[in-house]
């Protein structure tokens, strides 16, 4: 069940998108770990932070590119 927690944040402009954002884009975009309370979720957050650039639409994507 998607939830209204941001999670995702655009690496272009900077907004956050929540689960249902998320899942209505497709999921094309890499989510971040929701369990940050643990140090295997906070690695795990970190770690797709700085390996995967997430995008809140192809058009952010595009201007990331550039």
């Amino acid at each position: 069940m998607p939830c209204d927690r941001p999670m995702v944040r655009c690496a272009e402009c900077g907004r956050y998108l929540t689960e249902r954002e998320w899942a209505a884009n497709g999921k094309r975009y890499v989510p971040l770990d929701h369990d940050t309370d643990t140090l295997a979720g906070l690695l795990g957050a970190l770690f797709l932070a700085g390996e995967v650039h997430q995008f809140c639409s192809p058009a952010c994507e595009e201007q990331f590119d550039q």
